[in-house]
């Protein structure tokens, strides 16, 4: 039988869990030593992937009260349904507001008279309230579906559908400069975003989508985007999974960060030579089979040196996917081998038969731990931490949906509440946007929600 998958943002999942949306508590996440047993290691849905461990609700970590950030009337307002897709959220050098970027349009209820198209669009403000940042008096995309604006490398992979998403400063002082940190880049502010891409079936109809993810770069404070490559697509290949005749889309989506070879978090300027090889990591959604057993998300790699090249010359790097070869357990050099546009990989986060999506990941300096967020069936919302990138401790529940209500949950995005929201610290952010569809099948009332976590003392 093949699994259904939701198309553009759109829900054909039905949650397991029948818990309500409320604040819960979170367990704080285990070291690559013991966060997946060698009893676990190899099981159903990876190599790295535990097998059904479900959620839990306790742990150190408080979430705090969910609250509202956008609601459907100011959407409405703007004319753009903010976000489809997990947002970037930079403080520039110098600038008091932060700075905001999600896919959206015209589109999801809202903003049915303005007529504006898909896109990535800017948004500023606090990170209690935003608005849509306007241009001469006008509310305009920085990014457009590739009918529009063709990526540069002659993909049409974003022919239907483009707009981002993640956002990073990126410093061009140094090979191995930061890429990931607002203070990294005072004198040569470059940013770079990661954007979801689109191929339909049938132009203009989203009922059979296959996607991916470029590269674009702004030089204006992010009012403007240039497309500079794809960098992911899934195994499974746009033909077969057209010609399979299944349902909604397959995606690429994903989230950066920097480590080191080992995928450890890179620390002091005395640090060793291996931990100086600078990496960045994609942790993105693939999909090895039409009919797959596991729902999950898989790693990606580049070094940095090559990403900042690729950014000077504008062109997009190469990526290269996670598929292990050895023991599992291993993190071996040749494991990332496949290319970032169709090649093969190894679940990291997996779970079976259920789809895992829109993945956003940070690194929290007061746990020493990489943070990831992730989106279940569109009911639920989960974290994990890691000290590596390969070793997930197990899912904690913030935020659920009642399995049969019409209420659907999606772009979990992690934001730190301090200076620099890449720093995700004691206390940080989760946002994440909440829907409802109705009887016809057709999404309403969206709003974008924020819920706050909290970290125990030392």
């Amino acid at each position: 039988m093949t699994v259904p998958r939701p198309t553009r943002r759109t829900a054909r999942w039905v949650s397991r869990a029948a818990v309500a949306l409320t604040s819960t508590w979170l367990t704080a996440g285990a070291s690559s030593a013991d966060a997946v047993s060698p009893q676990e290691r190899g099981a159903s849905c990876g190599v790295f992937a535990r097998p059904e461990v479900p959620p839990t609700p306790e742990g150190p970590f408080q979430v705090g009260t969910t609250s509202v950030v956008l609601t459907t009337q100011s959407m409405d307002r703007a004319g753009l349904m903010f976000p489809d897709g997990n947002i970037g959220v930079l403080r520039l050098p110098g600038a008091a507001r932060y700075s905001i970027w999600g896919a959206s349009g015209s589109f999801g209820g809202v903003g049915r008279w303005a007529g504006l198209p898909n896109g990535t669009y800017k948004f500023e403000g606090t990170l209690e309230s935003i608005a849509a940042a306007r241009e001469g008096g006008r509310t305009a995309a920085a990014l457009m579906q590739g009918s529009s604006e063709p990526s540069p490398d002659g993909s049409d992979f974003d022919r239907d559908y483009a707009g981002g998403g993640p956002t990073y400063v990126i410093s061009l002082n140094g090979p191995t400069a930061s890429s990931h940190s607002s203070a990294a880049a005072r004198t040569t502010p470059i940013l770079l975003q990661i954007y979801h891409g689109e191929f339909n079936a049938i132009p203009g109809r989203g009922q059979l989508a296959y996607g991916g993810s470029g590269l674009a770069i702004s030089r204006d404070e992010g009012r403007t985007f240039r497309k500079i490559g794809q960098i992911l697509a899934p195994h499974v290949g746009r033909d077969e999974f057209f010609g399979a005749r299944t349902r909604g889309g397959l995606w690429a989506d994903a989230s950066m960060i920097e480590a080191d070879a080992r995928g450890h978090r890179v620390s002091a300027p005395n640090a060793s030579s291996q931990e100086r090889e600078r990496f960045d990591y994609l942790i993105f959604t693939d999909h090895n089979q039409v009919d797959e057993a596991c729902g999950g998300l898989s790693l990606a790699r580049v070094r940095t040196g090559e990403l900042l090249v690729g950014v000077t010359e504008e062109r997009a790097p190469h990526f290269l996917k996670f598929y292990q070869h050895g023991p599992a357990g291993s993190w071996q050099a040749g494991d990332f081998s496949e290319p970032g546009i169709g090649g093969r990989s190894t679940l990291v986060v997996g779970v079976s038969r259920e789809f895992v999506n829109s993945p956003s990941i940070g690194y929290d300096s007061w746990l020493g731990l990489y943070v990831l967020a992730y989106q279940v069936n569109q009911k639920q919302v989960r974290i994990s931490t890691s000290s590596d990138l390969l070793h997930w401790s197990a899912p904690q529940m913030i935020a659920a949906a009642e399995q049969d209500s019409p209420t659907r949950l999606f772009y979990p995005s992690v934001v730190g509440s301090g200076e620099d929201p890449a720093d995700l610290g004691r206390s940080f952010f989760v946002f994440f946007l909440m829907r409802e569809r109705d009887t016809q099948g057709r999404f309403s009332n969206p709003r974008l929600l924020r819920v706050r976590l909290d970290a125990p003392a030392h």
